[in-house]
C-alpha cells in the first residue's frame, strides 16, 4: 500500500479517496480484478493497481501496520511528492513524523524539499515511473 492509503497508517494527515497498491507483476493485477470483480475507470477510480518501474524497489524496506503491508517510508515519501492530491503536504508531513530523525542523511533545498546530503549505506530507489492501472470497486 502507498500514497495517501500507506500514509494514513504511517503518518496520518490529508484525507483520501483512493487506494493505491503495487503488485508484482500483471499476474497480480489479473488476480485482483477477478477476485475482486473490478471495473476499469477511467475516472472515480477508488483502488488503483501500480506497478513499479523497478522489479524490487517497492519491496524494499516494507513495514507491516495494522496487519496491511505498507511501502518504506522513503518510498512512501518518493510516491507522494508528485502525487496532485496533498501529496507534498502529507509528503512533508511524513517526513517531520518520520524521517526527520534521519536527518544525517537529508537537507533542504531553498524551497525545503529534503534532499540527500551524503550517501546512505543502502541506495535508496529514486522516485518511481510506475504503470497505473485504475478500477472501481462497488460493493454496494
Amino acid at each position: 500500500m502507498s500514497v495517501q492509503a500507506g500514509a494514513s497508517l504511517v503518518a496520518p494527515h490529508a484525507v483520501y479517496k483512493e487506494v493505491h497498491l503495487y503488485v508484482e507483476n500483471r499476474q497480480g493485477i489479473e488476480y485482483f480484478i477477478e477476485k475482486l470483480d473490478l471495473r476499469g475507470a477511467p475516472q472515480g477510480a477508488n483502488l488503483v493497481l501500480m506497478l513499479p518501474y523497478y522489479k524490487h524497489s517497492f519491496f524494499y524496506d516494507a513495514q507491516e501496520i495494522n496487519g496491511l503491508r505498507v511501502v518504506s517510508d522513503i518510498q512512501l515519501y518518493l510516491d507522494l511528492y508528485n502525487y496532485p492530491v496533498r501529496g507534498r503536504e502529507q509528503a512533508a508531513y511524513l517526513f517531520d513524523k518520520r524521517l526527520k530523525k534521519h536527518r544525517v542523511h537529508f537537507r533542504t533545498n531553498v524551497c525545503g524539499t529534503p534532499i540527500a546530503e551524503k550517501k546512505p549505506e543502502v541506495s535508496i530507489p529514486r522516485a518511481l515511473e510506475n504503470l497505473i492501472i485504475q478500477f472501481f470497486l462497488d460493493r454496494s
